[in-house]
């Protein structure tokens, strides 16, 4: 079973990225080094049950560093990034150079992104059959503008995917920009909430990146070209290199239906 933590804000990882317009770039990690562990969760209760609430089972088994590159403790270097448009704006389809930005540090990097989706399009994702277990060593989720139901749901189903993938580090990204369908600040909060809650999950929190750096196309949340290579430069900081003898490949996308709602 999965650990849920005691302490709050042990495991947020902040990001200074290199933009195409930037000059540097900075990992902030936690102030005194954790170590974390995962753990098998118990099934989460059905996420057709609005008023589910998220277990936090006792026992534990691999042990995770916070304080180390992801690329250190990944079982391999299988690297799913599933998200909405703005992610979406960093992958080929979005003509963006994320996947080009992360073969480098050997991670077979496969972008899961389609516009306008919710948190469960996360669940939907990982229950291709493509994606079974052991076909995946890291997830990055980075969902939100829309939410479907209370906040209260949103982040009962973002712990029951962290939960469910218990046995993976799962990367949490917070939004930035705008959103007609959800308060972001509020998405945001919940967002931290389950990153310091779960220890398989961390924290990039691109909202407190974002600043008047033209990465935001018209004040967002979609990305500008410098803005998702800044995005896809902050997950490769927290990332780091793949495990050794890795080799590095854009995997096709599969998921791409484009017809939902656009941000």
């Amino acid at each position: 079973m999965i650990l849920k933590r005691r302490a709050r804000a042990t495991v947020l990882w902040l990001v200074v990225a290199l933009g195409a317009c930037s000059s540097a770039s900075n990992l902030v990690g936690p102030s005194e080094p954790t170590n974390v562990t995962v753990a098998i969760g118990q099934r989460p209760a059905p996420l057709s049950d609005p008023d589910a609430t998220v277990p936090s089972p006792p026992t534990t088994v691999a042990p995770v560093d916070a304080s180390i590159p992801i690329g250190a403790i990944a079982g391999g270097n299988q690297l799913v990034i599933i998200g909405d448009e703005v992610a979406w704006s960093a992958s080929a389809r979005g003509r963006g150079n994320g996947c080009r930005q992360l073969v480098p540090q050997g991670w077979a990097v496969e972008f899961a992104t389609e516009p306008g989706r919710a948190v469960s399009f996360a669940h939907q994702v990982m229950a291709d059959p493509r994606h079974r277990p052991g076909q995946v060593d890291v997830v990055v989720v980075m969902l939100g503008h829309r939410v479907i139901g209370s906040l209260d749901q949103f982040e009962s189903e973002l712990a029951q995917f962290v939960i469910k993938h218990a046995d993976l580090p799962v990367i949490l990204v917070t939004l930035a920009g705008t959103s007609s369908e959800a308060d972001l600040d509020a998405v945001n909060a919940a967002i931290r909430q389950v990153g310091n809650d779960y220890s398989n999950a961390v924290v990039v929190d691109w909202a407190a990146l974002v600043d008047d750096q033209g990465w935001l196309d018209d004040g967002g949340p979609r990305l500008t070209r410098s803005g998702s290579t800044a995005l896809i430069t902050s997950l490769a900081e927290v990332l780091g290199e793949a495990p050794i003898d890795s080799e590095g490949v854009c995997v096709d996308e599969i998921f791409v239906d484009d017809s939902e709602i656009v941000l």
